[in-house]
């Protein structure tokens, strides 16, 4: 087995299996950040969604229709939806409005045209175009529901797989035995048109080889800096394809060094 010297394996590695780990301050609170987003970001979606859906509600049930005309018809690039901005008078006061209609309707309005204004009596600010409340208002309020699970399977998701590779980095670091790297590199790639990295590097367990390419880290940066660089891999004995950077991926934890063991 290709292992390197006890001279090039950082100290707290050269303690036999299995190691004394535990997990750092800041990896466990952004654990509980990651856990209070989870469940925030849907309540606050189904807040707003709940807010909308009344608003809606209101115009439609208690507006006040009246006859204002469009200032604007645009639709600028790169925007899902058309816009239109219109003005309206309430009892000799004029107001405006500006909201994103669908396709349908902003092909039948131009510039100066009259349009039909809902708006609440209580508040003249607030108004839609009746034809597009009348097209889409409920639909509006489906879409933002309709994200709540999204975003929760979202969140969940992350949850669950960020949960999984901090057990992976504690069980290698508990068990782990250590390697040194035969070569490692940045290597540039083309990623939706954004050039990224990834880092290639090889290391030998008996009389197998590794070739490992994974997303490049910050946390890399500087040690890849100079040509010839080497890692650290702690890998699973029983299956040695089963593997983290050291110390990349370990800063994750703390490993107690030989003289802090009781």
């Amino acid at each position: 087995m290709n292992v390197a010297g006890a001279s090039d394996i950082e100290p707290e590695l050269r303690l036999a299996p299995p190691r004394r780990v535990r997990v750092r301050f800041r990896v466990r609170v952004g654990r509980w950040l990651l856990t209070l987003m989870a469940v925030a970001l849907p309540g606050l979606l189904v807040a707003v969604a709940c807010q909308w859906g009344a608003k809606v509600q209101a115009l439609r049930k208690h507006g006040v229709e009246t006859t204002g005309h469009v200032v604007d018809a645009r639709q600028a690039k790169g925007d899902s939806l058309p816009t239109i901005d219109y003005r309206y008078e309430v009892a000799g006061h004029p107001y405006d409005g500006s909201h994103s209609v669908l396709p349908e309707f902003f092909g039948t309005v131009k510039a100066g045209d009259a349009v039909n204004v809902t708006y609440r009596s209580d508040e003249p600010q607030v108004s839609r175009l009746t034809e597009d409340l009348q097209q889409r208002g409920s639909s509006d309020v489906l879409i933002v529901w309709a994200a709540v699970p999204v975003l929760l399977a979202i969140c969940g998701w992350a949850w669950w797989h960020n949960g999984r590779w901090i057990r992976k980095v504690v069980r290698l670091s508990t068990i782990g035995a250590p390697v040194r790297t035969t070569s490692m590199t940045l290597k540039p790639v083309l990623a939706m048109m954004i050039q990224k990295y990834v880092v290639v590097y090889r290391y030998e367990v008996g009389d197998r080889y590794f070739d490992i390419t994974e997303p490049y880290l910050p946390s890399m940066r500087d040690p890849l800096k100079t040509p010839g660089t080497q890692a650290t891999v702690l890998y699973d004995p029983n299956n040695p394809s089963d593997h983290v950077l050291y110390p990349t991926a370990v800063r994750l934890v703390h490993i107690s060094a030989a003289e802090d063991r009781s």
